[in-house]
């Protein structure tokens, strides 16, 4: 080899050292590139651990998601009602391992998750694919759910694998419960995913339109009672009954024409439509107290052309509060009065009127605790032969013996109050039914109170009552709503008829 050839050589593999050093490679025919550093070693190296790691997690989530059980598809739950009982049913959900039922009278103590269901909320765990829950499963400290209360109870089901679940309910879907079938009841429930059990049937007997109506006492704040009467007398007529027990008809004479108590001047404005007043008389005198303690005051009317007056009375509650010893919080008159039916001597019924202690603290525990002790007074009455509480008349209890009762009135507490409904619970272990749950409903989506002049639409809040004894369950339940211009209270009337039995 030439000395020429063999120094080309040399600078040869001198330049493709350098330039090897230097971070290029040249390949023979080929282009020049750049050679990885570790920096960009490292960054593919780790892009590729990332990758690995997303795609562990994609296949960890993928088999979580298929332990998840299934949602409910929409309107597949269904809540059948039965005498004190609802049977739940749902479909069997892909991956579900069993399925926890959370109920609750109230909506807002249904829970987001099952761990979380606290009184008044109850649970209970099933493999299966339904439910029976009973009045004692339904029923809550001060809150009855029977056929006889006529209250709701809020469902949602959770469909579960160990700690994944979906659920169906109030929360989702919204339509997932099945109501009752149309012909059940003719203006259903006033919550979502909320049911009632089976109305009781009536009795046999003859049927008699029985209607409750705080008529608000004259002198309260808004419109003067001299403006209202007129339209307090034709919202009565309206509702077609031939008995109605009035609350808040007081003494008052404050905005009435010709300065007339408020119940004498209504007798007045009804007495053309054939109504007559069961007692007239002023109990404050005849029991001969100082003052008057009539303010929110209770009277019954009839229809003359359907009934004859047997016997009629008052009794007083008393019950201290927040201290007093005296006054309309304190010493409350509850009217009473005994019917015979002009169709039929042997078709009698006797008719209370009541107006317990309204909150005065918001929703407040001594208010609540004030109402209980008024309905025990009430009720001790009515049954109790030693019965000591103040009257005007014959006592009630024996006037009414083996006679079918109607216990009208504004009780003041609903089953959403946080201290329960209390009245209503006490009378129905008395015995007593709730009209409310008949086998036709209309308007109940509607209650009172409200403001005069506007709708009164509180979704089913109800606080105006009629209670029936010796009736079995009522034909139906009517809330007698008007235009705002036609309302004369800041309560509507409400009308149930019932089928009086032969006494």
């Amino acid at each position: 080899m030439s000395p020429q050839r063999t120094l080309r050589r040399t600078l040869s593999g001198v330049v493709m050292l350098s330039l090897t050093l230097g971070g290029v490679v040249i390949a023979q025919g080929s282009t020049p590139t750049a050679a990885p550093s570790r920096a960009d070693t490292q960054l593919v190296a780790a892009k590729a651990g990332t990758t690995a790691v997303a795609r562990k997690k994609a296949r960890k989530k993928a088999r979580r998601a298929s332990r998840k059980p299934a949602p409910f598809a929409r309107r597949t739950v269904r809540a059948t009602r039965g005498i004190n009982k609802i049977t739940l049913s749902w479909p069997a959900r892909p991956n579900a391992t069993g399925y926890t039922v959370t109920w609750s009278p109230t909506r807002k103590h249904i829970p987001r998750k099952p761990n979380a269901c606290r009184n008044p909320c109850r649970k209970r765990w099933t493999a299966g694919t339904s439910m029976v829950l009973t009045a004692a499963d339904m029923s809550t400290p001060g809150r009855r759910i029977s056929s006889a209360s006529g209250n709701t109870v809020q469902l949602k089901i959770f469909s579960q694998n160990r700690r994944k679940m979906n659920w169906t309910g109030v929360t989702y879907p919204w339509d997932a419960f099945i109501a009752p079938a149309s012909n059940a009841a003719v203006d259903w429930l006033p919550m979502s995913s909320s049911q009632m059990p089976l109305p009781l049937p009536p009795r046999a007997g003859r049927a008699v339109a029985v209607t409750s109506f705080n008529v608000m006492a004259a002198g309260a704040a808004g419109p003067a009672w001299s403006s209202r009467v007129a339209k307090v007398a034709k919202q009565i007529n309206s509702t077609r009954s031939t008995i109605v027990a009035t609350q808040e008809n007081s003494n008052a004479s404050t905005g009435v024409s010709g300065g007339a108590a408020q119940y004498n001047d209504l007798a007045a404005k009804l007495r053309p439509s054939g109504w007559a007043i069961a007692d007239a008389r002023n109990w404050d005198r005849t029991s001969g107290l100082s003052r008057s303690w009539s303010t929110q005051a209770v009277r019954i009317y009839y229809k003359t052309g359907a009934w004859r007056q047997l016997s009629n009375g008052a009794l007083m509650t008393r019950a201290g509060f927040a201290g007093q010893t005296s006054g309309v919080n304190v010493d409350r008159w509850v009217s009473w009065t005994k019917l015979q039916s002009k169709a039929g001597s042997r078709t009698k019924v006797c008719v209370v009127s009541a107006h317990l202690l309204s909150n005065h603290h918001g929703y407040d525990r001594a208010s609540a605790v004030h109402r209980n002790a008024e309905m025990a007074q009430i009720l001790s009455e009515l049954n109790n032969p030693g019965s000591r509480v103040r009257r005007v008349g014959k006592r009630l209890g024996a006037a009414c013996a083996g006679t079918p009762v109607v216990l009208a009135g504004d009780l003041n507490a609903a089953q959403e109050h946080p201290y329960a409904n209390g009245g209503q619970y006490a009378a129905l272990g008395a015995g007593f039914v709730d009209t409310k749950n008949a086998g036709h409903r209309y308007n109940t989506r509607l209650s009172g109170p409200g403001s005069i002049r506007s709708w009164h639409e509180s979704w089913g809040t109800q606080i105006d009552y009629l209670l029936t004894r010796g009736m079995g369950g009522a034909t139906s339940f009517r809330l007698n709503t008007v235009a705002p211009s036609g309302a004369g209270s800041d309560h509507y009337p409400i009308t149930a008829v019932v089928n009086v039995p032969n006494s």
